[in-house]
């Protein structure tokens, strides 16, 4: 009688060669860092470089970097704190950065052929200028008062004129440059886009209405009696 092929001394060979493998699979201890193959990290390092915000601004812009990625903290601070719209206060982290879309930011990207200022045509249109030194934000700034009006700072860049005018100024002279930078900034978005060009009394009043509205809203200025 012959016997089942269960118990054949060919398949009990195999089934024990099977159970010595999965025996020595289960008590296998994971490997070491110094196994793993190397190339799988330089995979991963790639990968985290990739993935890092900075590695990718650094690809984008060159070695200079990314204009957002230059120090600001030590004008921001006071800067977030102002009582103006949010608005106000994101405008002014964005041209302390050098993020608006002036002339001269998008020539250096190569989206627009000219530089020069759209309102005078007389230098490089940067936030600087556009805000600061332009005859046009020139005219706005005489018609403020107190040492806002009087105030003589150098424009190196934007975020070097914050950094001036917050030694000189008080908190609530730096709440009213705020707002009326970010009116100059309006006024000049509709000369370019909108061929309407504004009155630098007009500006003027467009900028102490938003703070004030937004103070009175706020609840910090009282009511008119």
């Amino acid at each position: 009688m012959s016997i089942s092929w269960l118990h054949s001394p060919i398949f009990a060979s195999q089934n024990n060669r099977q159970s010595s493998a999965k025996r020595r699979w289960e008590t296998r201890t994971p490997p070491r860092r110094e196994e793993i193959p190397f190339n799988l990290f330089v995979t991963a390092a790639f990968r985290i470089k990739e993935d890092n915000p900075s590695a990718q601004n650094r690809k984008r812009y060159g070695n200079k970097g990314s204009p957002c990625l230059m120090p600001r903290v030590g004008v921001m601070k006071p800067i977030w704190k102002l009582n103006v719209p949010p608005k106000v206060r994101n405008f002014v982290w964005r041209a302390c950065n050098d993020i608006l879309p002036t002339r001269a930011n998008l020539f250096r990207k190569k989206v627009c052929t000219d530089p020069l200022c759209a309102i005078c045509g007389q230098t490089d249109e940067t936030v600087g200028h556009v805000l600061w030194g332009c005859p046009m934000a020139r005219n706005v700034w005489a018609m403020t008062h107190g040492r806002l009006q009087k105030s003589g700072a150098v424009v190196q860049n934007f975020y070097h004129l914050a950094r001036q005018l917050e030694d000189r100024l008080t908190g609530k002279d730096m709440e009213t440059w705020a707002t009326v930078a970010w009116s100059i900034w309006n006024a000049r978005n509709k000369f370019c886009f909108e061929e309407k060009q504004s009155q630098p009394i007009d500006i003027l009043q467009a900028a102490t209405t938003l703070m004030q509205d937004y103070q009175r809203w706020n609840g910090h200025l009282a009511e008119p009696s």
